[in-house]
């Protein structure tokens, strides 16, 4: 995300997902809130493959780059191109993705 948001920043109006979780934004009512860390494998046939992908298919990534000029755009291509490279896993010209995130659970009344 951050990657994107060095391209293109978020729209005012939209609550970061970078923010999502936190227990103001889920307001009155949670009963309890737990977080763990989590770990998610993106398998591809190569790092090319990955960046086509989230270019086509991942909103967080097709939103910038239509909003990018020419420029812009080959900047954040590289930017993704980076990320994938260091947290690819694989080592035979496939490419496994190694995406970290905090899972939420929240009970309310």
């Amino acid at each position: 995300m951050a990657t994107h948001a060095d391209s293109v920043p978020p729209l005012p109006t939209v609550e970061s997902p970078l923010q999502w979780g936190l227990d103001e934004i889920l307001g009155a009512g949670v009963r309890s809130i737990e977080h763990q860390h989590r770990i998610a494998l993106q398998y591809y046939r190569s790092v090319d493959h990955a960046i086509e992908v989230v270019s086509t298919f991942f909103g967080p990534t097709i939103r910038p780059l239509a909003a990018c000029d020419p420029a812009e755009r080959e900047d954040l291509l590289d930017g993704l191109w980076a990320v994938m490279c260091r947290f690819n896993r694989a080592n035979d010209g496939t490419a496994i993705v190694e995406n970290d995130y905090l899972q939420t659970i929240a009970i309310t009344d």
